[in-house]
């Protein structure tokens, strides 16, 4: 299955997005993280998330190892690219993150410093 999802804020940046949020059409909420690259290309991996998941990370309270490792509901999205703010996502091949994409434990975001925030763009 192939989503579209439009990048709402970027969490971590380094030479490009490490980490950011974005929504789908129904504003479900996703957690996404680089965790590859394929023909010097970025590869992401998008975890949707309920609001209460994303808050904790973006208290962080929650590591970006936990976050990832369990899904709340059962799946996960890979991203292979993106226009400006839309991503297209599709459903990823397998039923558990792999370990060569979680990051190490203890990982924690920056509290409170949201690098871009596009939500208020258009609004």
């Amino acid at each position: 299955m192939k989503i579209e999802l439009f990048l709402d804020k970027i969490l971590l940046y380094y030479d490009e997005p490490q980490v950011f949020s974005a929504k789908d059409n129904i504003s479900t909420n996703y957690l996404v993280m680089l965790v590859d690259y394929e023909n010097d290309a970025p590869v992401y991996v998008a975890l949707p998330v309920s609001e209460k998941k994303l808050q904790l990370v973006l208290e962080g309270k929650l590591d970006m190892r936990l976050a990832f490792m369990e899904s709340e509901l059962g799946c996960w999205y890979m991203i292979k690219g993106f226009e400006d703010t839309k991503v297209w996502a599709q459903s990823a091949d397998f039923e558990a993150m792999p370990e060569t994409y979680l990051p190490e434990e203890g990982l924690f975001l920056p509290t409170k410093d949201v690098l871009m925030d596009y939500s208020v763009i258009g609004a």
